[in-house]
């Protein structure tokens, strides 16, 4: 996490549990910088592969104070 978090473009990193082990936030500019940042992670020591995705909304849900308080 701590190379990963070193890396130009990244704005947040965090460590999952499930079908990834890390999940890295980062803004770019064109896509050949996307390219490059996935280059120097795939170059890590450890790193066996990587799954890229691009978030494309975020839905706020209202009250969702609220409803914490009703999953826990």
């Amino acid at each position: 996490m701590e190379k990963v978090s070193k890396i130009r473009c990244i704005t947040s990193i965090e460590a999952h549990i499930g079908n990834s082990d890390i999940l890295a936030g980062l803004m770019y500019n064109h896509g050949v910088e996307l390219l490059d940042i996935i280059k120097s992670i795939k170059k890590m020591e450890g790193v066996e592969r990587i799954v890229w995705s691009e978030r494309i909304l975020e839905y706020p849900i209202k009250n969702s104070i609220s409803l914490l308080k009703l999953c826990f």
